[in-house]
């Protein structure tokens, strides 16, 4: 299953600094494979036999902060997730004259409905 993952707060401000080499290593060394990063942004995709995020997300934090010292979240979104996330987009014109001002917010837990502007 192919799966990307966003790592809480790393390379920002010079907080929980991580090379992107380490951080494919480091996937690497834990059986995950076809790993790849985005510049120094602490996002990586890669393949894993396992099916559950949370299980996978849990094991990655654990090992993180076992092997490299990186105390941080780890959120996982698989492949057909994000391909949704793209077709639902409600803003497809401004994301195809200006991708660089389109903000999506990844949350691990279910976002409460009331929070939101238009939901009331």
């Amino acid at each position: 299953m192919r799966w990307a993952v966003l790592l809480k707060g790393v390379n920002v401000g010079g907080n929980r600094k991580i090379p992107m080499a380490d951080l494919r290593d480091f996937l690497a060394g834990l059986g995950l494979t076809d790993v790849k990063t985005l510049l120094a942004s602490g996002n990586a995709v890669f393949d894993s036999d396992e099916k559950d995020a949370a299980k996978l997300e849990t094991h990655l934090e654990h090992e993180a902060k076992a092997r490299l010292g990186l105390d941080t979240g780890w959120l996982l979104r698989s492949h057909a997730d994000l391909a949704a996330m793209v077709k639902a987009n409600p803003f497809p014109d401004a994301a195809k004259a200006h991708p660089n001002h389109l903000l999506v917010h990844f949350h691990r837990d279910p976002f409460p409905m009331n929070l939101l502007p238009l939901a009331h």
